[in-house]
């Protein structure tokens, strides 16, 4: 049975060895079919000692996540970003109550390949009961791994309404201009004229962090690099959602996008989203200056 949660969805795990905490927030347990399912996935050092890990993400590998659908392991497209450093390095600081952030979007890395998500989403998560469950190593100190283990979160994916078939259907087919070569010269533009006009309509449409992350992502890759006034103007959209859907992950997930092109602003957005999901992690970006 799927429990309908007006809160975050959040379980912790923890291991005796060393303090850390492993969460993982979606947001909420249902959601509609194809709808983007953001997901922020949080390392916390709850000791009053600093912790030294790995680095903390999903092309590391030292952040697993393994989705199932009943009792069976969903297909995972992954990319693996490998590193070396010195024999010096200590790793990445966690202090007393400090955290990491990874943000992600679930369609990005499982699902199906199908005709129905091509030109839409990298995978397709049709309706069902889902089980996550995700798993944090560190392999950085001789005397052992410091691990953490969270799961299984349950979600389910149910059918879409009428009203949200119309929106998924308008946004499908701005998403699918961009691999139509005799349209492509239009993706961008309308791309955020779709946010604009969405985000005045109900700053909470699920779309709007998708459109503004993965989106601008497509037309980057389909050669279209925004000039300096549309690039504005999507720093502005992008902050503008940010704000809008701040206690959620799509929210976390539009911060990084702005900090990926604008590492300078994580300062001023940590302090307009103080308080909140997001503001944590534009917090915890702002205090490493890592790469995002």
């Amino acid at each position: 049975m799927i429990l309908a949660l007006d809160l975050v969805a959040t379980l912790a795990g923890t291991v005796s060895a060393q303090a850390i905490e492993l969460r993982v927030e979606l947001g909420k347990s249902v959601f509609f079919e194809d709808e983007p399912i953001y997901v922020v996935y949080e390392l916390r050092n709850p000791g009053v000692d600093t912790v030294w890990v790995d680095l903390f993400g999903l092309p590391y590998r030292n952040l697993t996540v393994q989705l199932n659908r009943g009792g069976n392991s969903l297909p995972e497209d992954l990319y693996v970003a490998d590193y070396f450093h010195g024999t010096s390095w200590r790793g990445v600081p966690i202090p007393p109550s400090g955290t990491l952030h990874e943000t992600a979007v679930l369609q990005d890395w499982w699902g199906t390949r199908d005709e129905a998500s091509r030109g839409v989403f990298l995978h397709r998560l049709g309706t069902g009961v889902y089980d996550l469950t995700a798993r944090y190593v560190s392999n950085l100190h001789a005397e052992g791994p410091i691990e953490a283990e969270v799961g299984p979160i349950r979600f389910e994916v149910r059918q879409r309404t009428a009203e949200e078939e119309m929106s998924f259907r308008e946004f499908a087919r701005v998403r699918r201009i961009a691999w139509d070569p005799s349209k492509r010269g239009r993706y961008l533009g309308e791309v955020i004229s779709l946010v604009e006009t969405r985000l005045a309509a109900n700053p909470a449409d699920p779309y709007l962090a998708f459109l503004l992350r993965n989106g601008i992502q497509t037309a980057l890759a389909v050669g279209q690099q925004p000039d300096s006034s549309t690039a504005g103007r999507i720093v502005r959209l992008r902050i503008a959602v940010a704000e809008a859907q701040k206690s959620v992950p799509a929210g976390a997930a539009v911060v990084d996008a702005v900090l990926s092109d604008s590492p300078d602003l994580a300062a001023v957005l940590s302090e307009r989203l103080q308080g909140s999901l997001a503001g944590q992690v534009a917090s915890e970006r702002a205090e490493r200056h890592l790469p995002f």
